[in-house]
C-alpha cells in the first residue's frame, strides 16, 4: 500500500499504484462516493482499479439500536417524542384502555397522543 495522491481533490489516498492512472495519483475515501456515482462500474474499474486493493471506500456507518426505554415514556406508554406524535395534554400520560395486539399481548395506551397525517 502507498500514499498517493488523489486525483479528484489533490488530498491524500491510501491504496496500490492503478497501472491505467498516471503514477503516484489514485482515489481517496473521501471521493470515492462522488466518483461512483457519477461513474459507470466498468468506466470505474478501467480508470480506478479494484476497490478494497487501489482504492478505498468509506466504512459503513454502525446503527445501533434504540434503547426500549427511550421508546417508551416513563408512564410505559409510547414515547411521543421518539415516535413523532403530537401530545393533545402537553405531554401529560392519560391511561386509555389497553389493548391486545396480534400476539394477544396487552399494552397500555395513552389517551393524550394523536396522529397526524
Amino acid at each position: 500500500m502507498q500514499t498517493l495522491i488523489c486525483s479528484c481533490c489533490g488530498g491524500s489516498a491510501k491504496g496500490k499504484q492503478w497501472h491505467n492512472r498516471d503514477t503516484g495519483y489514485g482515489l481517496c475515501t473521501k471521493c470515492v462516493p462522488f466518483v461512483i456515482d457519477r461513474t459507470a462500474p466498468e468506466v470505474m474499474e478501467s480508470s480506478y482499479g479494484i476497490e478494497g486493493i487501489h482504492y478505498f471506500a468509506p466504512e459503513k456507518e454502525k446503527t445501533l439500536p434504540v434503547p426500549q426505554e427511550v421508546k417508551r415514556s416513563e408512564f410505559g406508554c409510547n414515547n411521543c417524542l421518539w415516535n413523532s406524535i403530537e401530545c393533545k395534554s402537553g405531554s401529560k400520560y392519560k391511561p386509555a384502555a389497553d389493548f391486545k395486539d396480534c400476539a394477544g399481548k396487552t399494552h397500555a395506551t395513552c389517551d393524550s397522543y394523536t396522529y397526524y397525517d
